[in-house]
């Protein structure tokens, strides 16, 4: 009823649902994926290569002299859109947050130590003692047990005779308030170390107790725990002090006022910084922001003069203003030179990098060696084993190691390196197959999802068959009511 249905046509949307797993259990019943499917994607999955390579690094390059200044007008003029200004907006920030209100608020001597007593719970570690505690059927029996103990005997020999180990009456080391019995934890804790206990008549029967340790009460004095404790005390009363600052700046934004004046007048700080939508100033430096992701979103989609309701952020507010907003714009050389010339510098070293590895591929095509390749170039060929598909590893990145395994066994090959400009050159020396237990569980859970694709794939083509054959149409009101949340009319 409350999902908008009547018994009917619930009881008929249930038996629709129950034909429809039916079907769908007949299409799909007893499909299994093929063995050679499922070689194949342990295959892809598990197949090892190991490479002999070498590493060109960007020092390989050699000397880049400076470009003149006709090559780097040219290369600016082609790639003018990359060395664009990105949007700047200018930002007044005021920020209500309990961890940097706290900073300014002074927590006296007095008060500290009021709330240490009121806390001293919290910074003692209780006594422990290690027991050993034999539960007997009565009293008799007890007492026959502790004579026997004052003869000589230990409680660990009373508990053997009774067909009890140590570990069975071993209570372990623990608080006064880990024992149930309060009867039994009074006599445990009143005993010395290595003193065995006279008869206690506890809740569930009477026992012996042994206190073997005695680990003493440690407690942190104030002088240790000062200076969490003024922060907990300046946070708690910072986040009293947010309500009603948040109540007065809220009022001075409704009577119009800028919130830069607005908290000004309550002596709180304001910010005003320029960014853009990555958080960085003019210079290029990361400016540290309260919820940076979702002050910068909110920012960027308003405008100037745009009064938007205050961010809540760790039990606080985070208010914005847009006052002003400086479009993105094409520089000029001059004012991106040092980015023109650094940028034209990478693109040379990669360019000189990628020649030389395509010199030395053409010199093993002919049947040298990577060690003799490698030599006239003073640089030193490694060997790298264990690559899977999709796997970083080395020198070489994730699209290096796709390289890798698109190259035929004892065939060279080049791959960009992991850092910008370098290159790999080298030859594949060894696959390793993995054969198939179908036994394990990573070979399971691959059958499976094997068989759930193609359970899918078919009840998939023989929906797409029925919409061909029958045709289908499309309810668009309630198609729009659904996805805006709306009721039905309650027909289909």
């Amino acid at each position: 009823r409350n999902a908008g249905y009547t018994e009917a046509r619930f009881v008929a949307e249930q038996r629709r649902q129950a034909l429809r797993r039916e079907l769908a259990g007949t299409i799909a019943a007893g499909l299994e994926a093929p063995k050679a499917l499922v070689e194949a994607l342990n295959r892809y999955q598990n197949e090892q290569r190991t490479i002999e390579y070498v590493l060109l690094d960007r020092a390989l390059a050699g000397d880049i002299p400076s470009p003149s200044p006709d090559v780097l007008a040219k290369y600016f003029e082609e790639r003018k859109i990359l060395f664009r200004t990105p949007e700047y907006r200018k930002l007044v920030i005021v920020s209500l947050i309990p961890s940097e209100l706290a900073r300014w608020i002074e927590i006296s001597d007095a008060d500290l130590k009021r709330a240490y007593e009121e806390r001293r719970a919290r910074y003692v570690t209780p006594e422990r003692r290690h027991i050993l505690q034999i539960d007997f059927p009565n009293a008799e029996a007890a007492s026959a047990a502790a004579e026997r103990i004052a003869k000589g005997a230990s409680l660990v020999d009373v508990a053997k005779e009774l067909g009890k180990s140590e570990k069975d009456i071993d209570l372990g080391t623990v608080p006064k308030a880990a024992i149930i019995d309060r009867a039994v934890a009074d006599a445990a804790f009143s005993l010395k170390e290595g003193e065995v206990s006279a008869p206690v008549q506890g809740r569930f029967g009477t026992v012996l107790v042994q206190v073997l340790k005695i680990e003493p009460e440690q407690g942190r004095p104030l002088d240790q725990v000062a200076g969490e404790l003024k922060q907990e005390l300046a946070t708690a009363r910072a986040k009293n002090e947010i309500f009603d600052l948040y109540n007065k700046i809220e009022d001075a934004r409704a009577e119009g006022k800028p919130l830069a004046e607005a908290a000004a007048n309550l002596k709180l700080e304001a910010r005003t910084v320029e960014i853009d939508r990555s958080g960085r100033d003019p210079a290029g430096t990361s400016v540290k922001l309260p919820d940076a992701q979702r002050l910068l979103a909110g920012a960027f989609t308003t405008d100037v003069g745009v009064e938007r309701d205050p961010l809540q952020f760790e039990d606080g507010y985070i208010w914005y203003d847009v006052a002003g907003i400086s479009p993105s714009r094409e520089r000029s050389l001059d004012e991106a030179k040092d980015q023109v010339e650094a940028r034209w510098r990478e693109q040379e070293i990669a360019t000189r990098l990628d020649a030389k590895a395509t010199g030395m591929l053409d010199k093993l095509k002919p049947g040298e060696t990577l060690a003799q390749v490698a030599a006239a170039d003073h640089v030193k060929v490694e060997s790298l084993g264990g690559l899977k598909r999709g796997e970083a590893s080395g020198p070489l990145s994730a699209a290096g190691v796709d390289a890798v395994f698109r190259t035929a066994k004892d065939a060279a090959g080049k791959a960009d390196g992991t850092q910008p400009g370098e290159q790999i050159v080298f030859r594949l020396t060894n696959i390793v197959v993995p054969s198939l237990d179908t036994a394990s569980e990573e070979a399971k859970r691959a059958i499976q999802t094997l068989n759930r694709g193609l359970s899918e794939d078919i009840l998939a083509e023989y929906i797409a068959w029925l919409e061909r054959d029958i045709g289908f149409t499309i309810n668009q009101s309630a198609l729009n009511q659904v996805v805006s949340g709306g009721a039905g009319d309650g027909t289909n």
